[in-house]
């Protein structure tokens, strides 16, 4: 279990006025590396923890996208995250019918 100060500090981050934080954004406004905020995963709900996936992409995808986490001072993973978090934003009320969890995921921690 997670330090209450850690709590704390993410459930702090996720009452920020924007609607949804994403866990790469809540990893750079902490300046905590991945591992850190994986630490933290105890009191995430299942379906916002962090897992792997493998996928195979043409190398100009590949490239640009690290050339995007370079331009942004993120990660692969942090420039996948933030525009999976867009498409997730624009499909929520299909998104939240469709899969068990999404819409408790999207509203974490709730009121």
């Amino acid at each position: 279990m997670p330090e209450t100060g850690v709590v704390d500090r993410i459930r702090h981050i996720f009452r920020l006025p924007r609607p949804h934080v994403s866990l790469s954004q809540a990893t750079r406004l902490l300046v905590w590396k991945p591992r850190k905020m994986s630490e933290a995963n105890g009191i995430l709900p299942q379906a916002i923890r962090s897992a792997e996936l493998r996928v195979r992409l043409p190398r100009h995808h590949i490239d640009m996208l690290h050339y995007r986490a370079d331009q942004q001072e993120t990660t692969v993973s942090g420039v996948l995250e933030r525009e999976l978090d867009g498409v997730a934003s624009a499909h929520v009320d299909e998104l939240s019918a469709a899969l068990p969890g999404f819409s408790e995921a999207m509203a974490w921690p709730g009121d």
